[in-house]
């Protein structure tokens, strides 16, 4: 059914949505009013802009003297502009302005009449008659120092202030699907400062366990929504102001921020150069830049003063010449003669043939190597528009740290050689079954504790274990245990997320870090896990083999390294076995 937008809508009992649908504005906002007699509440007023209309639809409810509490989760003049105006509207003399001193530190530079009912320093609460409750969480520079969000307790209706705010093409009060987590990645991405920061406020957000969220931004979301949408918001890449300093076009930034994030991605999962340089090329190409081909040059002088002159092009690949003897001077060229990000006309590059190309961008590599120096030319099919130069201007200033960093680790491991790199990496995967090994969580996955530590943040680990594994070993051989076991590492390895570490811990046993995540959603992780295995049916040759997994999960509270977190979820591991097997415990 059609909303009719020039009427207060009921959203939950007694919570009405008064705010106004402005006209061809992907930025809503929104203004709601909880109705609770003498003591109504009105959130996050608005601005001048829908203040005529907000009060219109509040009138129709209630008198405007039954406003007691005047709700501003932050500062902004989209919240706070009408509230001058307001508050001459409203009569009475009990009235208050709530929020936090942070909001009020700015706030009180309006020189409102009103007083303050601080929620810090009321317990993060306030009761109105009728018995209804309303909690405040904290939510600290999401995006404001002082934001908070607004739980009430009788419908369990979040007011969310600028979390799950999203930018809508289209004015739904309510989102309608999935698809709106689009509008709220193109919000959060541009909005919040870092995703430790959304972490921390969706963390606790969740204890509160809202039926609904009314953000003062964007759409509504439903119950039955809300879970998928808190999940796909913990994955976000946020801060991206810090992309630019001069940028403020969102479209823009938002399109450097995931060709940033995916060639970071691909430096980050240790890929050779010329694979990221052909991954950064296709992000391009997927971006809507005409890019024709990105052409590297590199010359480094090793050991015992030998040179070697390197050309790797997204098209070509690595290119070999017969006789580097004719190219040697114009790669040195290429190389020396940019020394800062540039656009040029009409220069000569090299692969497999010489040919005179324009609209080239240039940008000189930094690998922190003195004998190693290199440049790279992207080069376009055509002149750029405006909005794609400076995508690709603003992109470039960024891609020059991961680029220089896998064409860094390129050389060395060819000057290593690809044996080593080869033994390398059976050093840290496990032979039967891919995953991560002992060693590597003695020498990289260990170090986790102590970021977590430093950055503030939760970490769990999970320890899982193959019930009655000697039994299949016996009763179907060691090759149907080998079995079991690599088909259990894919399922568990494709369960998590690429910033998890999935470790063989030794025999059937296998360790989940999970950086970011509290126990209680590494329990649920662990208990999604443990029902897959249950129902899946392994077959081998004729036979059909059931298994089940138990696990132990625990969140670092005072450890200060790796072996005290394993050993504790290893104890919670025993006492799932002792209690009967296939179960997750989490607690002691």
């Amino acid at each position: 059914m059609e909303l009719d937008y020039s009427k207060p809508i009921e959203i939950a009992e007694d919570i009405f949505w008064v705010g106004y649908k402005i006209p061809n504005d992907p930025f809503q906002c929104h203004v709601y009013l909880i109705k609770n007699d003498n003591e109504s509440v009105l959130i996050d007023p608005g601005s001048m802009i829908t203040f005529p209309v907000t009060m219109e639809k509040i009138t129709s409810l209630i008198s405007i003297n039954q406003i007691k509490y005047i709700i501003c989760h932050h500062q902004d003049p989209d919240i706070t502009g009408c509230v001058s105006t307001l508050e001459k509207l409203i009569p009475r003399k009990d009235k208050f302005i709530v929020s936090h001193w942070r909001a009020k530190a700015l706030l009180k530079h309006y020189q409102w009449e009103t007083p303050f009912f601080l929620i810090e320093e009321n317990k993060w609460k306030l009761f109105l008659k009728n018995g209804r409750i309303l909690d405040f969480i904290f939510t600290p520079y999401a995006h404001f120092p002082g934001a908070f969000c607004t739980f009430d307790r009788k419908t369990k209706t979040l007011f969310s202030s600028d979390i799950f705010g999203g930018f809508t093409e289209k004015c739904s009060l309510y989102a309608r699907d999935e698809n709106y987590f689009s509008s709220i990645k193109a919000f959060h991405e541009h909005y919040m400062p870092s995703r430790e920061i959304l972490l921390n406020a969706l963390m606790e957000i969740e204890k509160k366990k809202p039926e609904m969220i009314a953000p003062q931004h964007g759409s509504i979301i439903k119950k039955d929504l809300i879970p998928y949408m808190i999940n796909r918001m913990k994955e976000l890449n946020c801060g991206l102001f810090l992309l630019s300093s001069y940028e403020s076009n969102i479209e823009i930034l938002l399109k450097v921020n995931q060709i940033v994030n995916n060639v970071f991605s691909e430096v980050i999962n240790n890929s050779d150069y010329l694979t990221v340089l052909r991954k950064t090329f296709s992000i391009l190409k997927e971006s809507g830049i005409p890019i024709k081909d990105i052409i590297t040059y590199a010359f480094n002088k090793r050991k015992n003063n030998r040179e070697w002159y390197g050309v790797f092009s997204a098209i070509f690949g690595e290119v070999v010449f017969e006789d580097f003897k004719n190219n040697k001077a114009i790669i040195k060229n290429l190389i020396e003669g940019i020394t800062k990000p540039r656009y040029l006309e009409k220069i000569k590059l090299i692969t497999d043939i010489i040919e005179e190309q324009e609209f080239v961008y240039a940008i000189p590599l930094n690998p922190k190597n003195e004998n190693l120096k290199a440049c790279v030319y992207f080069i376009m099919e055509k002149e750029l528009n405006e909005k794609y130069k400076k995508t690709l201007e603003e992109a470039l200033d960024k891609l020059e740290l991961p680029l220089s960093s896998s064409l860094a680790n390129e050389i060395l491991i060819k000057e290593l050689g690809e044996e080593k790199k080869e033994i390398y990496n059976k050093a840290v995967h496990d032979a039967l079954t891919g995953l991560k090994n002992r060693v590597f969580l003695e020498n990289i996955a260990a170090g986790e504790v102590s970021k977590a530590i430093r950055y503030e943040y939760p970490i769990s680990v999970i320890m899982l274990d193959i019930d009655h594994f000697k039994t299949i070993n016996d009763t179907y051989g060691h090759l149907a245990g080998d079995y079991i076991l690599q088909e259990v590492a894919k399922i568990i390895k494709a369960s998590f997320r690429a910033t998890d570490y999935v470790i063989r811990y030794g025999g059937e046993e296998i360790l989940i870090i999970l950086p970011y995540a509290k126990e209680k959603d590494a329990c649920k992780r662990a208990e999604h896990i443990r029902s897959l295995i249950e129902k899946q049916e392994f077959t081998m040759g004729n036979k059909i083999i059931k298994i089940t997994v138990s696990a132990g999960v625990y969140q670092r509270k005072d450890e200060t390294d790796m072996a005290k977190l394993i050993a504790k979820a290893d104890r919670r591991l025993y006492k799932a076995k002792d209690l009967g097997r296939n179960r997750v415990v989490c607690e002691d």
